[in-house]
């Protein structure tokens, strides 16, 4: 039996669980109006008094406002008998199954990481222009359409820059902290996303994470062991400094060539200034397009050409008949919508903001 509140909206389906998380459920979902398939995160909320938790609202400002073809498309977000859902376009390929293994259990040629990467730097590149962070990148956050169209996800951590990242919690993978954050810094900027990007980057090329650690620890200890001491001009200043400051590569540091083998100058190079310890020394996304990494041989991959595993889209005729009820939804955020004008909760979102 259908469920639904409002007058005329959208019409979706709920067609199969895709995940839950800290803030909410994922469904795979059709529009019952367009047949769109589409994304829907079923927000929680905390009580009728707490309303919708501020990392949510931020998702939302942030989702309402970004038009690029590298990052998740932004559809709306509805009300149904109190809940609220958040709806973005169905991305069917996760980058982690590309990090895998391609379709024959082979990894992914130069061609077809160069590919990725340009991809990933061009919506790096739109968020940093446009003065966002995202903070929370990792594979898991990464889709890829059936066209081969890299897709960012998940802006519950971002936020505009210069930021305080005392608001972060559990933001950022461990294994894609950066040097600075694993210190405890609090002011970030784009180095941050670079830093993450090197890690991701890195991990395309050896089809393993770059600095697994299951503590700070361990992975302060994985980044010295490859890139030396951690340290860099005012790190002695950070809070967790004390912490961390004593350790010392387990072994000679060995050069990028050997943990990279077979892999170009330009690419170790691109690579290098990526991973630099010293923040302020990460290249750019503008710069990091323009590196003659791209410039050279091989040329990237066509995204239309990615060899994109079919076994591992998610099956949308299995997942009908499941028992979901269908809803229907009032809009209460459409695309373009700015959450700087939106009343009680822009108020909401004021009073999470930490103190400048």
């Amino acid at each position: 039996m259908s469920r639904s509140i409002g007058t005329e909206g959208n019409h979706y389906r709920l067609l199969k669980t895709l995940g839950e998380g800290t803030f909410g459920v994922a469904y795979l979902a059709r529009n019952l109006d367009t047949k769109e398939i589409v994304v829907l995160k079923k927000v929680k909320i905390r009580g009728a008094e707490d309303g919708i938790d501020p990392q949510t609202i931020q998702e939302l400002r942030q989702l309402c406002e970004m038009d690029h073809p590298n990052i998740v498309r932004y559809i709306g977000a509805f009300v149904n008998a109190g809940t609220v859902y958040i709806a973005t376009e169905y991305v069917p390929f996760g980058l982690l199954d590309l990090i895998k293994s391609g379709p024959n259990q082979r990894p992914l040629s130069a061609a077809d990481i160069k590919c990725i990467m340009r991809q990933f730097f061009s919506g790096l590149n739109y968020l940093h222009e446009n003065w966002l962070l995202h903070r929370d990148l990792k594979p898991a956050n990464m889709l890829v359409s059936e066209s081969g169209i890299l897709k960012l996800i998940d802006f519950g951590y971002s936020c505009d820059y210069p930021s305080d990242s005392s608001d972060m919690g559990d933001a950022v993978t461990i294994w894609y902290k950066p040097p600075e954050l694993l210190y405890g810094a609090k002011q970030v900027g784009p180095a941050l996303d670079m830093w993450t990007a090197g890690c991701i980057f890195a991990e395309l090329l050896l089809c393993r994470p770059l600095f697994p650690g299951r503590t700070f620890g361990e992975v302060v200890q994985g980044i010295t062991n490859l890139l030396g001491p951690m340290v860099w001009p005012g790190c002695d200043h950070l809070p967790g400094y004390e912490q961390f400051k004593d350790i010392k590569p387990q072994n000679q540091i060995p050069p990028l060539e050997a943990t990279f083998r077979g892999f170009s100058t330009d690419t170790l190079d691109l690579l290098s200034k990526l991973i630099t310890i010293d923040p302020s020394k990460r290249i750019s996304a503008a710069d990091a397009l323009m590196h003659p990494y791209f410039q050279v041989l091989p040329e990237e991959t066509v995204p239309s050409k990615l060899p994109l595993n079919k076994s591992n889209k998610i099956s949308i005729a299995s997942s009908m008949n499941t028992g979901f009820s269908a809803l229907t939804s009032r809009t209460i955020f459409a695309p373009g919508t700015s959450l700087l004008r939106a009343g009680q909760l822009q108020k909401r979102e004021e009073a999470a903001a930490p103190n400048q």
